[in-house]
């Protein structure tokens, strides 16, 4: 048994980013988007706002920022993702069905090419199919 659903959005904090950079959010914590889970690990997605990065290819625009209780419009960031033991994250909220479905697609086109998170894509995959989703 899970303690998170996928699409669900969680406040991470002390997130260190890939670049070795603590997040500025460490206080309050980043939304992130989960995106697979078991009993021991999520995996999920950092979300961020969009003051500068709407138009990269690596983000993913929400359409309903206000509804998900994000202070700005925000977007999902799909090239980076993060594994982390899964307990004690407040959940604020959880995607809709349809929009979760579309990140869905949009982050195994964006990884298309990437072999190193086959596992990940493998899961995000299975949930495509569960809801006759084609890639």
């Amino acid at each position: 048994m899970s303690f998170y659903d996928n699409g669900s959005i969680i406040l991470v904090k002390n997130i260190v980013f890939k670049e070795g950079e603590l997040d500025h959010s460490y206080k309050h914590g980043r939304p992130c988007l989960i995106i697979d889970n078991d009993e021991e690990e999520i995996t999920f997605l950092t979300i961020a706002t969009v003051y500068k990065d709407k138009n990269y290819c690596s983000n993913y625009v929400l359409n309903n920022w206000r509804k998900l209780d994000l202070k700005h419009e925000s977007y999902v960031n799909l090239a980076s993702i993060y594994k982390e033991k899964a307990c004690f994250y407040k959940e604020i909220n959880r995607i809709d069905e349809i929009e979760y479905l579309k990140i869905l697609k949009e982050f195994l086109l964006f990884h298309k090419y990437n072999h190193e998170i086959d596992s990940v894509k493998k899961a995000v995959n299975k949930q495509l199919k569960l809801n006759k989703i084609i890639v």
